[in-house]
């Protein structure tokens, strides 16, 4: 009987929940860049070809389209997700009003889960540009939380077209 006590205790004062994440996918995303998207290529490659056009710090831009999404369910009202991110080089991180972050190889973000289930798609773009050989391949990997534990995590390599 004492055994299951001190069972009961550990589970409850880690304030383990029900939530859970399914159908986790990661990838190239196939999008009209204004009413749908979803990641249509579950990979870890993500190839650069600026075959599609994306608002960049104010100005049009050819980008690769590219993110992660998932089902949920048993969520409580406004649980937040909490990622960080570290890349294999340096890079500048915006949006389409912004340069926000200007050399950084690591970072962090966060989003909320408003409704009890659901799926939840987070597209991303990158701005097509020529590397050398050696900047050719940036490797980053994604840890996300809630509560301090960990709900999932994923990794790009990217590959940008190398100049001439």
């Amino acid at each position: 009987m004492r055994l299951f006590l001190c069972g009961v205790f550990l589970l409850s004062s880690h304030g383990i929940s029900a939530f859970e994440i399914e159908n986790f996918k990661s990838g190239s995303a196939c999008t009209d860049n204004q009413t749908f998207g979803w990641i249509c290529h579950n990979s870890k490659d993500i190839y650069v070809t600026g075959q599609s056009k994306c608002k960049w710090n104010g100005e049009s831009k050819p980008c690769t389209w590219y993110g992660f999404e998932f089902d949920y369910s048993d969520n409580k009202n406004g649980t937040t997700i909490e990622c960080t991110y570290q890349q294999s080089y340096s890079g500048s991180m915006g949006n389409p009003s912004e340069v926000t972050i200007k050399d950084a190889d690591s970072g962090s973000y966060s989003f909320d889960l408003k409704e009890a289930s659901g799926h939840f798609y987070n597209p991303q773009y990158i701005i097509l540009n020529t590397r050398s050989k050696d900047e050719a391949l940036l490797e980053s990997h994604t840890i996300c939380k809630v509560n301090n534990e960990k709900v999932f995590e994923f990794g790009f390599n990217i590959h940008f077209p190398i100049s001439k």
